[in-house]
């Protein structure tokens, strides 16, 4: 995923729905300098107009789309200008986290803070030693679902085409369509070869996944949205129905999501604190969100790594302040910033970074990362089959022993 920490502000302004242009150059560029975006503090609507500070800017690529138009011998297509241009101001600001999508690929974006996406709902695995797609989960309610693949399921052809021959990431490819196009499925199960049907359609993207180990709740957290907030609440209290007795969280290759999203879980599990506090780039500090003083009384573990990132590690770090729970795993990836997403009067859409974050302990992690409280590493046999280990994984079986150690 993505490692993104998003700032709830992505209103579409109706002020720029409105705007009117007489030509498709002026108009990316009215749309990059001086837009109009619709923010809400304390329950205000507030409207920020943005202007050029550099009134030479306009000038000069208004003088290079007069030259070109007047002797560039090609055709000039105005979409194609404009998305490059639009794409080009992003890139300039040299903000690895920046980008600009154009209005069919800002579709996704949207999508993303709900937790909807498209596909047949898999997380597969290169599985060198069995030429195959070896499947490690499958979203509920997805189209791998309703048409049969289970975990464990090894994915050999796509449309009569092997994997062995197609290659992974082809493969992968491969099986992307248009919404209500099929594929044909060839898989191994149990010894046995399985031919099912599988339709392209949207669902909602599983992010939490849970299992009972050795009377702990093992929850995985694959990234932060709106629909994480409400698989997880459901995880959670049916997990403590269970009676168990702690919670491990493993949020490994989480790359981050939603300030909103992270936060509404943490507020189930960490008492009353700030959770985020923003430090703009004028200075300024806004506490974000808050939690309530209710609280997870149970032990609680998280597994982390190298791609751990944004979200997620603010996840870590205020459990780990907050709750006095251990990190158990590898550095993570060191991202403590924050970005907004600005929907323009076309949807497209721009993202950049506004500020730095820091957790509810106060001590910011950006570029450093998390270090572990206990480092873990997989052996050479062990990275070879990580994805298939369960219990048996190293990470798992040291947050075991530690929680084993706490409730005694």
């Amino acid at each position: 995923g993505e490692n993104i920490l998003e700032e709830p502000l992505n209103e579409k302004s109706e002020e720029l729905k409105n705007k009117k242009s007489h030509n498709k150059l002026f108009k990316v560029i009215g749309l990059i300098l001086a837009f109009l975006i619709t923010v809400s503090a304390s329950g205000i609507t507030a409207i920020l107009i943005y202007k050029s500070k550099n009134p030479s800017f306009s000038a000069k690529l208004s003088e290079i789309d007069d030259l070109a138009r007047k002797y560039y011998s090609g055709e000039i297509d105005d979409d194609v200008l404009e998305d490059y241009l639009a794409a080009a101001y992003i890139k300039a600001l040299d903000d690895k986290y920046g980008f600009y999508r154009n209005t069919e690929d800002a579709v996704a974006v949207e999508n993303s803070f709900e937790g909807n996406t498209s596909g047949i709902g898999v997380t597969v695995f290169n599985d060198t030693n069995n030429n195959s797609l070896t499947v490690i989960r499958v979203d509920e309610a997805s189209p791998a679902y309703k048409a049969g693949i289970k975990k464990g399921d090894k994915i050999i052809a796509i449309d009569g085409k092997t994997v062995e021959e197609t290659g992974f990431e082809e493969s992968v490819k491969s099986i992307t369509r248009e919404i209500g196009k099929t594929a044909k499925i060839t898989l191994i199960r149990d010894k046995k070869t399985v031919e099912t049907e599988v339709t392209y359609e949207d669902f909602v993207r599983q992010t939490v996944y849970y299992e009972v180990i050795d009377n702990y709740g093992y929850v995985v957290i694959t990234a932060f949205n709106k629909a994480t907030v409400t698989q997880f609440k459901e995880t959670y209290n049916d997990l403590l129905g269970k009676n168990i007795k702690g919670f491990i969280f493993d949020v490994r290759d989480n790359g981050g999501g939603t300030v909103d999203s992270s936060c509404e879980i943490l507020d189930m599990l960490v008492g009353e604190c700030d959770l985020i506090t923003i430090k703009y780039a004028d200075g300024s500090k806004k506490v974000s969100n808050k939690s309530d003083a209710n609280k997870c009384d149970l032990p609680m573990v998280v597994l982390t790594n190298g791609d751990t990132a944004s979200a997620a590690e603010l996840f870590a770090a205020t459990l780990r302040d907050m709750a006095k729970s251990p990190l158990i795993g590898n550095t993570t990836y060191g991202k403590g910033v924050v970005q907004r997403t600005y929907f323009l009067s076309d949807n497209s859409c721009i993202r950049f970074t506004v500020g730095e974050f820091f957790p509810a302990g106060g001590e910011g992690f950006n570029a450093k990362g998390l270090t572990p409280d206990y480092e873990v590493k997989y052996t050479k046999e062990q990275l070879a089959s990580k994805y298939t280990l369960g219990a048996e994984d190293p990470y798992i079986q040291k947050a075991v022993e530690v929680l084993d150690n706490s409730v005694k």
